[in-house]
C-alpha cells in the first residue's frame, strides 16, 4: 500500500468513517509493510490495540462493594433542595399562567387606549384681558432690550481692548 493510501486510511481511522474492511486493509499494511518514520507511532499504536491478548489487571477484592456503598452514601448526602419538587414546578406554572395573562392585559389595555384620539391641551398662559397681555409683553420687550443693549456695550468694550492689542502687536512686529 503506498504511504498517501496509508496517511488517507489514517485520518479516515481517527475521525471514525472507516468500515470494517478499511480498518483490516490499514491494520495489515502497518503491520506487515515497511512504514516510514512519521507512522511509526501510528503502527505501534494500532499494533497495540489488536494484541489478542491484553495484559489482566488485577481487581481488588471487595471494590465492588465498597464504590456501591459510596454512591448509596452520596446520594443520601444530597441536600434536600436538589431533588425533584412538585410543589414549586406547580408554583412556576402558576406563576408562568398568571405573568401570561398579566402580560395580555397590558396589550389589550395599551391597544384600546392608543385607539383614543388625544385631547388637545387648552393653552394655560393665555390673557382673558387683552390690556394684562399687553402690559405683560411690553415688560418682556423692555427686558429684551435693555439686555441687549448691556449685550453690545460689552461686545464694543471687548472690540476696542482687542484693537489696542492689535496695535501693540503691530508695533512689536515692526521693530
Amino acid at each position: 500500500m503506498k504511504v498517501d493510501e496509508m496517511e488517507r486510511l489514517l485520518a479516515a481511522y481517527y475521525e471514525g468513517t472507516t468500515d470494517e474492511h478499511e480498518e483490516n486493509r490499514l491494520k495489515e499494511a502497518l503491520c506487515t509493510e515497511d512504514v516510514p518514520e512519521h507512522l511509526e507511532s501510528d503502527r505501534r499504536l494500532l499494533v497495540a490495540l489488536e494484541e489478542e491478548s491484553p495484559q489482566e489487571i488485577p481487581v481488588p477484592e471487595g471494590l465492588e462493594e465498597k464504590l456501591s456503598r459510596l454512591i448509596d452514601r452520596k446520594d443520601e448526602e444530597l441536600p434536600h433542595f436538589l431533588r425533584p419538587n412538585r410543589t414549586r414546578r406547580n408554583w412556576r406554572w402558576a406563576a408562568g399562567v398568571a405573568a401570561t395573562f398579566l402580560v395580555l392585559m397590558g396589550i389589550g389595555w395599551g391597544v384600546t387606549t392608543m385607539e383614543k384620539k388625544p385631547v388637545p391641551p387648552t393653552p394655560l398662559d393665555t390673557f382673558s384681558d387683552p390690556q394684562d397681555a399687553y402690559h405683560v409683553l411690553q415688560a418682556t420687550f423692555s427686558e429684551m432690550s435693555s439686555n441687549w443693549r448691556a449685550g453690545i456695550e460689552q461686545m464694543q468694550e471687548v472690540q476696542s481692548q482687542v484693537d489696542v492689542v492689535q496695535q501693540e502687536v503691530k508695533q512689536e512686529l515692526s521693530k
